[in-house]
């Protein structure tokens, strides 16, 4: 009985299994889309919480998926789609930041193999202040995301 219980301690309840925690920040939620055979990118997404008074950056970060990481930010100006490149994503004070779809997110540059639903894939994030810290993109459906019905994984 003793085991039982403990071994349950010890499974991470689903709502924690995807925050990490760096400090006064919490990655929560890190997910990105499948891709096709032959994508020469991947966009990844996350929300950063930051708890703290002072702001922070998150300035780089690595994946053996991927020859390099970028941020990016997509805007629509006039009707039509642009991308700008980031050096930073800004972290504000006491503040949540969302690395989304259609505005700042991370793309997985020059993936070395395609990356499939149901799926995690393992990355760094580094941060200006608080460091670095290893997390877990969850892989949705092409056209899918988290929390949406009809785009969850695949059955």
């Amino acid at each position: 009985m003793r085991f039982v219980i403990l071994a349950a301690l010890l499974i991470p309840a689903p709502g924690n299994a995807q925050e990490y925690k760096l400090g006064q920040l919490a990655v929560i939620h890190p997910w990105a889309r499948a891709t096709p055979t032959r994508a020469t990118v991947a966009g990844g997404y996350l929300t950063v919480r930051n708890t703290d008074r002072f702001d922070d950056n998150l300035i780089g970060g690595s994946s053996p998926v991927a020859e390099r990481l970028e941020f990016l930010e997509s805007t629509i100006e006039n009707g039509v789609a642009r991308m700008r490149s980031l050096t930073t994503v800004p972290i504000g004070p006491k503040s949540t930041t969302e690395v989304k779809l259609e505005s700042v997110h991370i793309m997985f540059v020059k993936p070395v193999r395609p990356l499939r639903d149901g799926e995690r894939i393992e990355a760094t994030l580094v941060f200006e202040k608080a460091g670095a810290v290893s997390v877990e993109f969850e892989i949705y459906l092409l056209g899918g995301s988290p929390g949406v019905p009809g785009h969850q994984h695949r059955p």
